[in-house]
C-alpha cells in the first residue's frame, strides 16, 4: 500500500497515518472532511453528478486513529442537482455524517468563469508550525500556510487521499478556519479549546490549482458558544464561504508558564 497519502484505501476501510490526528486526541477535523468528501466525489463521478457546490460535515463525536468505513447513498438525482450523503464510522459507531450538493454545468452565458491570476501565493510569507506540537505528527504536517495581510493560502504536501478532488481540497483547508483567527495564541491559551462540531462549504465554481485562500474570523463569546467564518478564495478570487459552529471549552487550572 501507498503510504503517499493521509489516508489509504484498502478495500472497505480507510487507514489513517499519523498525520490525521489533530491537536488533541483524535482525527483532525479537517482530514475527517477530506476523506468524506473524497468519497462523495468518487459516487458523484460515478453518476456523472457534475461540480460539488456545497458540503455540511457534522462531526458527531471525536474520531480515533483507527480503521474507518465511510457508507455513501444518493439522497436526490435531479436533472442538474444531486444531493448524496455519507457517514464515517469506527467499528460500528457513526463519527460524522456529511451532506454533498452536486450540480451538472449549463451554458447560459454573459458570466465566464475568471481567466486571470489575482494572487501569487507562494510568494507570500510562510506561517510555521506551532512549536507546541513539533514533536509529534499530525495534520498540520501536510500544509505549508502562508499569509497576505488579512489571507492565509493553504497548500496540500500531502493529499488527504488519492485521488485529492476539488470538493476534498477545499474541505480539508476550510476547516483551519477557526484556528486561523483565534483570539489567542498556543503560548497564551484563553480556553482550553474550541473543537468546531460541523463544517459547512459554500462554493460558487470549482477551485482552481493547488492553493486555498482563507479570509477568516472567529467570534467567542463568554457563554461557551461561538462559529468561525471565512471567504474561500483561489488564485483567481473569491469562491465562496465556510463557516464553523465552535464549542468553547474553559481552562481548568492557569497554563503552565512552560
Amino acid at each position: 500500500m501507498s503510504t503517499s497519502s493521509v489516508y489509504i484505501r484498502d478495500g472497505d476501510w480507510w487507514l489513517p497515518n499519523p498525520e490525521a490526528k489533530g491537536p488533541f486526541p483524535g482525527q483532525h477535523g479537517g482530514a475527517v472532511a477530506g476523506v468524506l468528501a473524497v468519497c462523495l466525489e468518487a459516487e458523484a463521478a460515478q453518476l456523472d453528478a457534475g461540480v460539488g457546490l456545497q458540503c455540511s460535515t457534522i462531526l458527531l463525536r471525536p474520531v480515533p486513529l483507527e480503521r474507518c468505513k465511510v457508507a455513501v447513498s444518493t439522497v436526490r438525482a435531479g436533472g442538474r442537482v444531486t444531493v448524496l450523503a455519507a457517514a464515517l464510522s469506527v467499528d460500528g459507531t457513526d463519527c460524522a455524517h456529511s451532506r454533498a450538493i452536486f450540480v451538472r454545468e449549463a451554458e447560459v452565458g454573459h458570466w465566464p468563469l475568471p481567466a486571470n491570476e489575482l494572487y501569487r501565493p507562494a510568494d507570500c510569507e510562510v506561517v510555521p508550525k506551532p512549536a507546541r506540537f513539533g514533536a509529534t505528527a499530525w495534520f498540520r504536517d501536510t500544509v505549508e500556510i502562508r499569509r497576505a495581510q488579512d489571507i492565509f493560502w493553504l497548500r496540500s504536501m500531502k493529499p488527504v487521499a488519492e485521488p485529492f478532488t476539488p470538493l476534498a481540497q477545499v474541505c480539508a483547508h476550510a476547516d483551519w478556519s477557526s484556528g486561523l483567527s483565534r483570539h489567542d495564541t498556543y503560548n497564551s491559551p484563553k480556553l482550553a479549546g474550541f473543537p468546531n462540531a460541523d463544517l459547512s462549504i459554500h462554493l460558487s465554481r470549482s477551485i482552481k490549482g493547488e492553493w486555498v485562500g482563507l479570509r477568516p474570523r472567529s467570534y467567542w463569546y463568554t457563554n461557551g458558544m461561538g462559529m468561525a467564518d471565512a471567504e474561500i478564495l483561489d488564485i483567481y478570487g473569491p469562491l465562496g464561504r465556510a463557516c464553523h459552529t465552535l464549542v468553547l471549552m474553559p481552562l481548568r487550572s492557569p497554563p503552565s508558564p512552560t
